[in-house]
């Protein structure tokens, strides 16, 4: 078959990040899709500067893939951190 990959993301309000709840909810949505007979790999895209979301996915099981640009220069978001499981 062909090769499917999906993307996740997420935002938390400030005032309930440091409390797991990221991490939780990105490990327990990338453990169920490894049931998914036809997914091969989720993405994550983050922002460089953003070291809490890049520790969320390592914990996950992501690992670095490269730095992108993914065109979004006009909204001042240039380059991102490439992330991905494969499962």
């Amino acid at each position: 078959g062909s090769f499917l990959s999906a993307t996740i993301g997420y935002k938390l309000l400030p005032e309930y990040t440091g409390r797991g709840y990221a991490t939780e909810t990105v490990k327990k949505i990338t453990d169920e899709a490894i049931y998914d007979e036809e997914l091969h790999r989720i993405v994550a895209y983050v922002q460089p500067e953003n070291e809490a979301s890049v520790r969320v996915l390592e914990k996950c099981g992501f690992e670095y893939v490269d730095t992108v640009d993914l065109g979004l220069g006009q909204y001042g978001l240039d380059w991102f951190r490439l992330y991905e499981r494969i499962i």
